[in-house]
């Protein structure tokens, strides 16, 4: 064998996984969603947080989230979002109580101590917008003063906890799990606001 041909080898067999490399990324280019970054790639897959009231419009960095206070002591906000590009599911309730197919959504509220917002994942139908975009509003989103609630809860005045609150920039964000295995989230930093309420907070 010639010192050429055995060189030859040498050579193929060093730019072998360099190739392998080189194939798996263009494949995974070519198949690879087109992520855009909100409504202004309508084309694209993205996942736009809304207010969930009114409008629905966009929540940026710094925006406010009112309170709402429930019947039974406890406090709430709502949520919503905006998307494209994930599996819409079933139309027909009972279809979709079967195969499960909606999309999972969950919102989430959590301040530097930790997740303050109640677990709330469930599946929802989304609406189409005349844009085609699929839309969610009106969530509620339970959430609690503290993410462990101390000892000595009962002694804590909490008109003054609330105003505290009202200090801190928490993050809110949704995650969106469509039936085939998309994920997308989107998050904003924001503050509460609480009504104003005689009695103070009674739920925790």
């Amino acid at each position: 064998m010639s010192s050429r041909a055995s060189s030859t080898r040498r050579t193929s067999a060093r730019l072998l996984p360099d190739l392998v490399v080189l194939l798996l990324a263009t494949t995974l280019a070519a198949c690879a969603p087109s992520l855009g970054p909100g409504p202004d790639q309508p084309s694209g897959i993205w996942l736009q947080l809304t207010s969930g009231l009114g409008d629905n419009q966009a929540i940026e960095d710094g925006h406010v989230l009112l309170v709402e206070r429930g019947s039974q002591g406890g406090v709430h906000i709502y949520g919503g979002l905006r998307t494209r590009g994930i599996y819409r599911g079933s139309e027909d309730d009972y279809q979709a109580l079967l195969s499960g197919d909606r999309p999972l959504i969950e919102f989430s509220l959590e301040n530097a101590d930790g997740v303050l917002s109640s677990p709330n994942a469930m599946r929802d139908l989304l609406t189409i917008e005349d844009s085609g975009a699929m839309v969610l509003s009106g969530r509620r989103v339970v959430f609690r003063h503290y993410s462990e609630l101390p000892d000595d809860w009962q002694s804590l005045d909490w008109q003054e906890i609330e105003g505290r609150l009202e200090q801190e920039e928490m993050i809110f964000s949704v995650l969106i799990n469509d039936s085939r295995g998309r994920v997308l989230q989107d998050s904003a930093t924001v503050r509460i606001d609480f009504p104003d309420s005689e009695q103070g907070m009674m739920g925790r």
